[in-house]
């Protein structure tokens, strides 16, 4: 049970490390608000420290602002990025829209990232052009429509579409970012590259010699890569993941036995056996409550 202490559970079951590709991506940035404010008259806000990042995009009119003393004209088409500890106001003027985006980014292990640039870049750095990409444009108008549709449904897909935005303002400025932010991201990629991995082992063993060629690593920079991002062997994550997919097939009604051939377990006993020590309950008693 010593796998779990600090994981969430799912009812009684603990609930194992995240088992898609997307959710090795999704999951780093949080969109905590998603605004698009049209300015009729004028528009000031007082300066205040940002406790988190914020991107802020000029659609009409110009955006102004101050940012850390400095004052900032961002004309349409083009953003600014605010990070945490930045002292930002705004002071915009008649006939402007812009969209503001809140958000965190966390690290592979879930801690908040703070440290956005290298030390002493220069402020002026931080604005960034995002139509002269027509795949960024593209992602900034529909993350837009999305937020203002009346389709629930449609609706439900902006903070995607948002989330999809900032990965690709990550990339415009990847030369400036911090090497915490760079290394995070890389982290996020090498998540999303283990999943891949473990989809395709689903119903098969993966030796840590298997996996350490198939991501072009030694078995010893492999190991110690688990042991930094998930604390345990590459061994213990797979089957932990493996776990997870057990409870998953059970609560949908399959059979122990059919979930152990599923799987590629040996036979149910192996299962049974695995299952118990990686949950703390048997199998059979788990399909029995469901």
């Amino acid at each position: 049970m010593e796998d779990f202490i600090s994981f969430q559970t799912y009812s009684k079951f603990p609930l194992l490390y995240e088992n898609s590709v997307s959710e090795a991506a999704e999951t780093r940035i949080r969109i905590l608000r998603f605004s698009i404010v049209d300015v009729s008259d004028s528009y000031n806000y007082a300066p205040h420290r940002h406790t988190g990042p914020e991107l802020m995009f000029a659609v009409r009119g110009n955006y102004d602002c101050t940012l850390n003393d400095r004052e900032f004209n961002v004309p349409p088409g083009h953003g600014i990025f605010i990070q945490p500890d930045d002292i930002h106001s705004d002071h915009c003027g008649a006939d402007c829209r812009f969209v503001a985006l809140v958000f965190q980014v966390l690290d592979p292990i879930g801690n908040l990232c703070s440290d956005f640039f290298r030390p002493g870049m220069p402020l002026e750095k931080r604005l960034f052009r995002f139509d002269g990409d027509p795949e960024i444009s593209g992602i900034f108008d529909l993350a837009v429509r999305r937020r203002s549709d009346s389709n629930a449904f449609l609706r439900q897909t902006a903070a995607s579409l948002a989330a999809a935005l900032i990965w690709n303002i990550f990339s415009l400025q990847k030369e400036l970012l911090s090497d915490s932010i760079v290394g995070a991201l890389n982290d996020n990629y090498f998540r999303s590259r283990i999943y891949e991995l473990f989809f395709a082992h689903i119903n098969r063993s993966l030796s840590i010699r298997e996996a350490a060629e198939t991501l072009g690593m030694s078995r010893r920079s492999l190991e110690y890569k688990f042991k930094a991002l998930f604390g345990k062997s590459p061994s213990r994550v797979f089957m932990a993941w493996k776990i997870r997919q057990a409870i998953r097939l059970l609560q949908a009604g399959m059979s122990s036995k059919s979930v152990a051939e599923e799987l590629g377990f040996a036979n149910p006993f192996h299962f049974s056996r695995v299952f118990k020590e990686y949950t703390g309950t048997n199998a059979t008693i788990f399909c029995a409550k469901r």
